[in-house]
């Protein structure tokens, strides 16, 4: 029977809500799901209460995460706290390696299978065609209790439920995003740049999370000194960049102490923790939104701890693309559906590479099948929902992420957010109006400042000072524009004033 365990106050963990009275009412067979942010004690439950439970009853649990960074440092904690004998750490990969070997992963002696950041089976399935394999496995281990643990596992959880026909025994801990004081969204790359040089100068600790291992290195290269780099193992091009001791000291003190800076790719986006009470800055630069929230929550917080978080935007444009893209994968899917795979090459003729994965061959006593990756599938239609509600709203992106991570008023219908070149653009024209402040401005310097304001309506530049007020005001400047003639006759010097009785503006800070 599914039920669903709800707390509903704020900084509960795991080991609050689940007892060991519900341990013990857990039945071979059953998949128990467990939801909760990122820092609520998931995989603490199952290195503490789990571990007891187990431990007692003479059990053994299998515990399967995603990354080998995640890997090292459980690894380094079950050492650490004498738990090897009942916890074995591996990989989903591993059980996915046996698996395309026609072999069967061997998961006879244990009792529980844990599933961490069980999202894998979705989010990686568009770089990895295999997920389903070590899914499948896990699903036909039906003698076993199987619990599957993420922050961001709606989608596998509305996938079982839905195209799988699974129940689940389902636990949850309400989402507190509260420790994020402030959202930042940015468009332009070169922002990159001016955060870099913002935390160096004021020996502020941060971690950049970037998708692209190139991207991330070469902004690694131009801040070395106060950096360190990281990508995955697997990574042939920029692995060979990475400092193993580092990052080996990293994962087991929990802290990267050696350098300001961390620049990594989402090879650290999940069960990785980073206690550091120095770290208060997180950038961002990653597609995917379930990823992004997993990146956020490596930083591990304690009772007055807080991030800045800046987050790489995406235009209603790229939107709109993105949807096309993801509309052609469904179409694709689609044809495979209702055609097969003869009439799918013929149609797609040279065309017929899938690089989202959605369609990808499958080879069976010597001829090869085109076949739809359901996780894929499943996730597209998703994605294209929630990009139409995004595409609803202008700013429509950072909108969503702002609701998805309670910057959201219902009461005022006002999203808690910045965009970081907007706020520099301010701070370029608050210079400028300072310089210009109390000085008669005639025709070319009003011009000047109209350039400098740019307000848009309708995509019409507006040029009366009236106007431009309500674009001060808009912005929360303290400088207004008032309007005079110039009576002067002679100017200081003596000389004639040309412009005796010609209109002029003039910036003034505003009283109120």
């Amino acid at each position: 029977m599914e039920s669903n365990n709800t707390i509903l106050s704020k900084r509960m963990y795991i080991s609050d809500i689940i007892t060991n009275e519900d341990i013990k009412s857990w039945n071979k067979g059953e998949i128990v799901t467990i939801e909760a942010g990122t820092g609520a004690g998931k995989s603490h439950f199952i290195k503490t209460r789990l571990f007891l439970h187990a431990k007692e009853s003479n059990q053994k649990i299998l515990m399967l995460v995603h990354r080998l960074n995640c890997l090292d440092q459980f690894q380094y904690e079950i050492q650490k706290g004498n738990r090897s004998d009942v916890i074995r750490v591996s990989t989903y990969q591993s059980i996915e390696a046996d698996a395309r070997k026609r072999k069967k992963y061997d998961f006879g002696e244990y009792d529980y299978i844990v599933c961490d950041e069980f999202h894998y089976f979705m989010s990686d399935a568009a770089f990895n065609i295999y997920t389903d394999l070590s899914l499948k496995e896990i699903l036909n281990q039906t003698n076993k209790v199987r619990i599957l643990m993420s922050a961001t596992g709606d989608y596998m959880e509305q996938y079982l439920k839905k195209v799988r026909k699974i129940k689940s025994n389902k636990y949850s801990v309400p989402f507190d995003y509260s420790f994020i004081v402030s959202l930042n969204f940015f468009y332009k790359e070169s922002v990159f740049d001016d955060l870099m040089e913002q935390f160096i100068d004021s020996g502020e600790k941060a971690i950049f999370f970037i998708d692209s291992a190139k991207d991330a290195y070469q902004l690694y290269v131009k801040y070395k000194d106060y950096c360190m780099f990281n990508c995955s193992k697997y990574n042939k091009d920029y692995y060979k960049y990475v400092s193993d001791k580092k990052v080996n000291r990293m994962l087991e003190n929990e802290r990267f102490e050696d350098d300001l800076i961390l620049i990594t790719t989402t090879t650290l986006d999940a069960g990785v923790n980073i206690i550091d009470d120095e770290l208060f800055n997180i950038v961002v630069d990653v597609k995917d939104i379930g990823t992004l929230i997993q990146c956020i929550g490596r930083k591990r917080l304690k009772d007055s701890d807080c991030i800045n978080l800046y987050v790489k935007a995406i235009t209603n444009e790229q939107l709109g693309g993105r949807k096309t893209h993801m509309m052609e994968r469904l179409q694709r899917a689609n044809y495979v559906k209702e055609h097969g795979t003869q009439a799918y090459v013929d149609k797609f003729f040279k065309d017929t590479n899938d690089y989202s994965n959605i369609v990808y061959d499958n080879p069976i006593d010597g001829k090869v099948e085109k076949v739809i990756n359901d996780m894929i599938y499943f996730k597209t239609k998703v994605d294209i929902s929630q990009t139409n509600m995004m595409l609803k709203k202008d700013y429509g992106y950072c909108k969503y992420i702002a609701w998805k991570l309670g910057k959201y008023n219902p009461k005022t219908k006002t999203y808690d957010y910045e965009i970081v070149e907007e706020n520099k653009e301010k701070e370029t024209l608050e210079i400028y109006l300072e310089n210009v402040k109390g000085k008669m401005l005639f025709r070319d310097d009003q011009k000047k400042l109209i350039d400098k304001i740019d307000l848009r309506v309708n995509g019409r530049q507006q040029k009366s000072y009236k106007k431009l007020n309500e674009g001060l005001e808009m912005i929360n400047s303290n400088y207004i524009i008032i309007k005079d003639i110039d009576s002067r006759r002679k100017l200081d010097d003596g000389t004639i004033n040309p412009n005796r009785k010609k209109t002029y503006w003039m910036v003034i800070k505003s009283l109120v």
